[in-house]
């Protein structure tokens, strides 16, 4: 009984996490009180996965959403070529914060604030300033 009520508890956080994803394109919850419980879930499951003590199955549909096989870099060049993809289009980098788009325009806004605090990898900073997205360009030295 135990267990059953464990894979019905599972479920329902996944779809969850599902849902999530569906609204805002990434898995990566808010540290926000709203989502305070599906974050620990996530973690958990993280945990778990490191462990090796989450099942295949679990592990299988967690990976669906993104969760395990792609590296930050691999990650970072997929939300580049949506970038690309959206200036291809619209010939501009005025990433719309809504709709489609919205994740991506969060993506777009981290970068700058990484650039901003000094974080941003120059590899990052390059591809971003080749592109010709504005932030990115050289700054005047004097």
């Amino acid at each position: 009984m135990k267990k059953i009520l464990r894979r019905q508890n599972w479920d329902a956080n996944f779809r969850q996490l599902q849902k999530y994803y569906e609204i805002h394109g990434h898995i990566h919850v808010p540290n926000i009180k709203q989502y305070s419980s599906l974050r620990a879930w996530r973690r958990y499951q993280t945990e778990r996965a490191r462990q090796d003590r989450l099942p295949d199955d679990q592990r299988e549909k967690l990976k669906s959403l993104g969760m395990f096989g792609e590296t930050l870099e691999e990650k970072w060049l997929r939300n580049f070529d949506k970038l690309v993809a959206f200036h291809e289009e619209h010939d501009h980098f005025r990433v719309p914060r809504t709709g489609d788009t919205s994740a991506l325009a969060h993506w777009l806004r981290r970068q700058k604030q990484q650039k901003k605090q000094g974080r941003l990898r120059v590899f990052y900073e390059r591809k971003l300033r080749r592109l010709g997205v504005p932030y990115f360009e050289y700054e005047a030295r004097q």
